[in-house]
């Protein structure tokens, strides 16, 4: 499955979790694999939910079992991965890519130790999180109502903006220069990156909660 280079995803109302690994795989959790369509069309890959199905379970089915959940295990290296989600939990963790593309309208959007030009997380309603992000242009963390997130090192040179229109704003964005000073990071030039145009990090929610912690 190395061959695969691109990644899309269609979800409803589930957990999804992609992680890196050395080959495509698909395993479904608490939930019927025939409700799910898996298109390989040239070098993408796609993953589509026909219906929903946690509404279909009772909450003591869902307490005793836990959430529907997919887990999709991709090659490290890849040149794009998009995924959309009308409901639920999205988690992207492990990859270096050209581009990520995460948009949910109603539950969490994360991204976990991902390398790659460009970052985008939404959440309409929800939680947009980002972790140890590595970016050589743009990393983008916005929610319509709720909280922005963006938490760990940044690669040197950047250019960080945290902003809330209406809620809080919280940035530690100058013990983190401060950490550069004391310990010397490698700069975006080991990723690949130049001085000459620094990392864009944007943090926005526009009512709720904006942040920027070191950790």
């Amino acid at each position: 499955m190395s061959d695969y280079q691109k990644f899309q995803a269609e979800i409803l109302d589930v957990k999804l979790t992609v992680e890196a690994a050395n080959t495509f795989t698909a395993d479904f959790i608490n939930c019927n694999a025939a409700d799910f369509a898996i298109e390989k069309v040239g070098d993408t890959i796609k993953l589509i939910q026909k219906k929903r199905v946690q509404i279909n379970r009772n909450w003591h089915t869902w307490i005793i079992e836990g959430m529907c959940e997919v887990k999709i295990t991709l090659p490290a290296s890849l040149e794009f991965c998009r995924i959309a989600a009308a409901s639920g939990i999205v988690i992207v963790q492990g990859l270096q890519l050209k581009q990520l593309e995460v948009e949910v309208s109603d539950g969490t959007a994360t991204a976990k130790d991902v390398q790659a030009d460009e970052v985008s997380l939404f959440c309409e309603d929800g939680i947009a999180n980002g972790k140890n992000i590595i970016v050589r242009k743009l990393c983008k963390i916005s929610t319509d109502n709720g909280v922005s997130k963006l938490s760990g090192k940044l690669n040197f040179p950047y250019e960080l903006s945290v902003v809330c229109e209406n809620g809080l704003t919280d940035s530690e964005e100058e013990e983190q220069r401060e950490l550069y000073a004391a310990d010397n990071l490698p700069d975006a030039a080991a990723i690949g990156g130049t001085a000459a145009s620094p990392a864009q990090y944007r943090v926005y929610c526009e009512n709720g909660i904006a942040t920027y912690n070191l950790i």
